[in-house]
């Protein structure tokens, strides 16, 4: 009775540190910054036509995608270089300089992506791929991927309160643009791009400000070859990540599949505080693993391998749960022309769990430098999602659409799954030897 109760009393223990610690705080941090879209999905929705809010939707998707190529890859090697000094202010030094080259990586290539848009793009308004629609998902995108350096670098420093206000404050943005652009000024599908654009430059201003004043990086050639060196994997991985989450809305708007289009997204939306919880467990594990690799090197996250995967798996599998059960709530907030959308969910949320199992493997792989084998597992996902997408999408719509994330990560997942266990299996075997 004595051991019961103190395991009891462990597991209460073991819980009040997780409620106390930052992971609920970078949890709310993330469903506010995401909230201001959510908040914003009814008025779109009354707004738009569906075939405008597929294209808003594929909008999201190209914004997305453009900051791994503005970047260079290099918002992947921030905490790398963040957690490779044993001095923290060094730390901090190191990686503002990877952040500094980001920073110039980006504008130029922005400024010569509008200039490309510019040439190539037709003139006009009504439609995504226009002009002024580019332009504005280009500087959309360059804000993007500038706003995720302080996010990174105060998670790295384990400084949830800072990273919960920054994300507050594009929080606060998202909303007022929108707000303003698309019900206040009633510019439709053009209005809501621009709103998003506005959003993340203004936030991207605020990062460049960051980096210089607070991070006060310098352009070291050294540091930014093998930054580039460490971080070009994760290019093709960021890439294949885009193709394996975007394929099934790209294929169900090449075969006209708008309306369903409009449904799945929304789906998706709403089943992505699931999502969230494990990006917010994974920003403070992340850290967390940094520490015992920097401490222990690989015996040490050996020994933590199995704890840190069950982890993953209780924090999806308890906001899918609550989630759920929220469904009826849900129906009525988002009108009876979506209702048949939350169909969708309870398989979109086992599919989300098992994609975020992938978390703990690669964050093994990533501070052991093995990041071409998480590039490659990634490629390899993308491309069973294309086919999986095409196979199944024509024939079953949005459901075929899920069915084929399932697959792609079932498959993505098994495969880390294993190589990390072969990593781990090796190094533990090698260790006595070289005792």
């Amino acid at each position: 009775m004595n051991d019961a109760q103190g395991k009891v009393a462990s597991l209460l223990q073991r819980l009040l540190a997780i409620i106390r610690g930052p992971a609920p705080v970078y949890l709310v941090a993330s469903v506010l910054a995401r909230l201001g879209s959510i908040l914003l999905i009814p008025l779109y929705t009354r707004r738009l036509s569906p075939s405008e809010y597929g294209d808003f939707a594929l909008a999201q998707s190209i914004i997305g995608f453009l900051p791994v190529l503005f970047t260079l890859g290099l918002i992947s090697a921030l905490p790398k270089f963040y957690f490779s000094e044993p001095d923290r202010a060094a730390a901090r030094s190191s990686a503002g300089t990877v952040a500094l080259w980001l920073a110039l990586s980006t504008t130029l290539l922005t400024l010569l992506s509008c200039i490309g848009v510019l040439i190539a793009a037709p003139g006009g308004d009504g439609g995504l791929l226009h002009r002024y629609e580019l332009t504005c998902i280009c500087v959309a995108a360059a804000g993007s991927a500038l706003s995720t350096v302080p996010d990174s670098i105060y998670r790295s420093e384990q400084r949830p309160y800072r990273a919960a206000a920054y994300q507050l404050t594009q929080f606060a943005l998202q909303l007022t643009t929108g707000l303003v652009f698309v019900l206040w000024l009633g510019r439709g599908l053009r209005g809501a791009i621009e709103a998003t654009a506005l959003g993340y430059a203004i936030t991207g201003l605020l990062s460049i400000s960051f980096i210089v004043v607070a991070l006060k990086g310098r352009l070291n050639t050294s540091v930014l070859r093998t930054a580039l060196l460490f971080a070009s994997p994760f290019i093709p991985h960021f890439i294949a990540y885009w193709v394996q989450t975007s394929a099934d809305r790209w294929t169900m708007k090449a075969f006209h599949l708008e309306d369903e289009l409009g449904g799945f997204v929304l789906a998706l939306q709403l089943t992505a505080p699931i999502g969230m919880a494990l990006v917010a467990w994974n920003d403070v594990d992340t850290a967390r693993l940094g520490e015992i690799s920097r401490s222990g090197g690989v015996p040490a996250m050996a020994r933590h391998a199995s704890r840190l995967r069950l982890r993953y798996f209780l924090v999806g599998s308890l906001v899918a749960i609550g989630l759920l059960a929220s469904l009826p709530i849900l129906g009525l907030l988002v009108g009876s022309r979506f209702v048949p959308a939350l169909r969708l969910s309870p398989l979109l949320a086992a599919t989300i769990i098992i994609d975020g199992l992938f978390y703990p493997n690669s964050n093994i792989l990533y501070y052991t430098s093995r990041t071409r084998a998480i590039a490659l597992t990634t490629m390899l996902a993308a491309a069973l999602s294309i086919v999986f997408s095409i196979a199944f999408v024509p024939l079953l719509g949005a459901w075929g659409a899920i069915l084929a994330r399932l697959l792609t990560a079932t498959t993505r997942t098994t495969v880390m799954w294993r190589l990390a266990n072969r990593l781990l299996r090796d190094e533990s075997d090698e260790a006595p030897k070289g005792s």
